[in-house]
C-alpha cells in the first residue's frame, strides 16, 4: 500500500507493562488496513491509541477510511477476538465496535477494554498467554 497508509502508535508510559492477549491486537489492525485502506485509492490513516484509565486498560484502533458498510457486524476476526476475550476474562473484558466520530476525522473505531493487569515475565518467558507492550 505504500505511501497510502500511515500508521501510528500512541501509549501512555504506564500503560506499557500491561497484560494483553496474545494475538488480540493483529485482528484488529488487520480490519483496519484491509476495510479502511484496502477499500479506496485514496491514503488512510490507521491508529492504535493504549491509555490506562483506572484499573481498565483501554486498546483502541481507529482509521479514517471509509465507514463500515451498512448491516456490518463483525467477521472472524472480531468474533474470535470477542470469544478469546469471554474465555479469559469473562465479564470483565469488551470488544466494542462502532463508527468513529467524523468530527475527529475518525471513520471506524474499535476497542479492547480488559481490565489493568502487570505482566510478569516468568523464568520460561510465558506471561500466562498475555504479551507486554514494547516502545
Amino acid at each position: 500500500m505504500g505511501d497510502r497508509l500511515r500508521v501510528s502508535f500512541d501509549a501512555d508510559d504506564d500503560a506499557l507493562g500491561l497484560a494483553v492477549p496474545r494475538l488480540a491486537l493483529l485482528p484488529l489492525v488487520e480490519n483496519a488496513v484491509v476495510h479502511g485502506a484496502g477499500r479506496t485509492p485514496a491514503p488512510v490513516a490507521v491508529t492504535v491509541r493504549v491509555r490506562r484509565v483506572g484499573e481498565r486498560l483501554l486498546v483502541t484502533v481507529e482509521d479514517d477510511g471509509p465507514p463500515f458498510v451498512d448491516g456490518w457486524t463483525g467477521g472472524t476476526g472480531l468474533t474470535s477476538v470477542g470469544e478469546r476475550l469471554r474465555l479469559l476474562y469473562g465479564d470483565g473484558a469488551a470488544l466494542r465496535v462502532m463508527p468513529g466520530a467524523a468530527s475527529e476525522g475518525v471513520a471506524k473505531r474499535v476497542v479492547l477494554d480488559l481490565p489493568a493487569i502487570a505482566v510478569v515475565p516468568s523464568g520460561g518467558g510465558d506471561a500466562g498467554g498475555h504479551v507486554r507492550w514494547w516502545r
